[in-house]
């Protein structure tokens, strides 16, 4: 990272911790259209022999407010997860895992909590990326763990869950998704699916083949926030792909050739 990005992440953290954010964004990207605010796999032998680039803005939890937390996968967590969106022979360790609490804005306008594992290499960054959009007021439905939907990815999403750590494989593939390996997040997923040929996932989502889109101010776009967050934390979005396209898919590290 050069000097000017360094600089450039400082910059952005001082206003964040100003609460001027939301206005720096105001100011330096297309305003939103919308009123709130309105394949991609990898080996474990890769994974193994590919060390993960450093995240370089791993955020001080202890500085947040009450709701916002990090800390590694404790015997509660561990029993929540076993078994479910970790099997008994998952060959990640859960040591590189980490529970994170975050805050989130609702559909309804209320403030919920919100839980994810995530993998340690990012969860640093997860955290502080989740709190500018609780400070900013962007709305996500639900943070969940995918273990309150016994692991099944499209119940998960079609109750417009937002997740991250699943052991399970690529959508129509036998390779590892970067799901598995923590490094992966999916954001309102019904309003914004993965689409390839003629499947659209969840199956439920309201999306329009000929428009190419959600009607919904809750479908994400170049312009949406956080798009634009997570792409100034390095973050892939599948919604840049050619094909497939995955709207709710964000992802970290190195990916398989496209």
């Amino acid at each position: 990272m050069d000097n000017f990005e360094k600089n450039y992440k400082q910059w952005i953290n001082a206003l964040f911790f100003a609460g001027m954010l939301p206005i720096f964004f105001s100011v330096n990207f297309n305003q939103s259209p919308y009123p709130f605010s309105s394949f991609h796999g990898i080996s474990p032998e890769v994974l193994s022999q590919s060390p993960l680039p450093q995240m370089d803005l791993p955020v001080n939890a202890a500085s947040l407010p009450d709701g916002f937390s990090l800390s590694p996968i404790t015997p509660d967590i561990e029993a929540r997860i076993s078994d479910i969106s970790y099997p008994k022979d998952c060959p990640l360790p859960l040591r590189e895992l980490r529970y994170l609490t975050v805050l989130h804005v609702g559909f309804d306008g209320l403030i919920h909590q919100g839980e994810l594992v995530i993998h340690q290499e990012i969860a640093g960054v997860i955290l502080e990326i989740f709190y500018q959009l609780y400070q900013s007021g962007y709305p996500i439905e639900k943070i969940r763990l995918i273990d309150e939907y016994n692991a099944d990815d499209e119940a998960s999403m079609a109750d417009n869950n937002t997740s991250a750590f699943c052991w399970r494989n690529i959508t129509g593939t036998d390779t590892v998704s970067l799901h598995g390996y923590g490094l992966a997040i999916d954001i309102n997923p019904l309003y914004n699916p993965y689409v390839c040929n003629e499947i659209v996932s969840p199956s439920v989502s309201p999306y329009d083949r000929e428009a190419g889109m959600v009607f919904s101010p809750y479908f994400m776009t170049d312009d949406d926030l956080c798009v634009r967050l997570f792409k100034s934390y390095g973050f892939i979005w599948g919604g840049d792909w050619s094909s497939p396209k995955d709207y709710q898919h964000f992802e970290y590290g190195k990916t398989a050739a496209r």
